[in-house]
């Protein structure tokens, strides 16, 4: 029976891009002119800090290697739900992409779309990073980023 550990509360996060409109008639995401970072609470939606944003917003968790990991077998990062598009990394290593709470790439799991194996890349302290992306304002009528439950399951 796997052991679960949340990683519930306050994360940091950093608006990096904001859908504009280009001189083509397309969108693009650009760096300029972006809302000032802080903390929200995860699982939870950055509606409640970046009202009416559209674009790609980096969320960032620290967290110590837990004392339990010594004795397990295997290591997972799970991520119950994202809207729209979201990329994992844990230690600047890239675990993959997930699209509407569906893994698209890197999941290495059956039982779990967005379930990660971190056994090999846990370090004594750790930095989760998630970079979800919403899509151009034309492909979308929510102007909201959803970044679901985040947790450790140590087998």
């Amino acid at each position: 029976m796997p052991h679960f550990i949340r990683l519930r509360g306050p994360w940091n996060y950093r608006p990096v891009g904001r859908w504009l409109p280009a001189a083509s008639g397309d969108w693009q995401l650009v760096a300029d002119n972006l809302p000032d970072a802080g903390i929200l609470s995860v699982p939870g939606d950055w509606s409640a800090a970046l009202a009416e944003f559209q674009g790609t917003v980096l969320f960032t968790r620290s967290f110590r290697c837990p004392e339990s990991v010594a004795s397990a077998a295997r290591v997972w990062l799970g991520v119950e739900d994202v809207s729209w598009q979201a990329r994992v990394e844990l230690n600047d290593q890239v675990l993959g992409q997930i699209v509407s709470s569906q893994a698209v790439e890197g999941s290495n799991d059956q039982r779990c779309p967005a379930r990660f194996d971190i056994t090999e890349l846990l370090k004594p302290r750790n930095l989760l990073a998630i970079t979800l992306t919403s899509p151009a304002p034309t492909q979308t009528q929510g102007h909201s980023g959803h970044l679901g439950l985040v947790r450790l399951e140590i087998e």
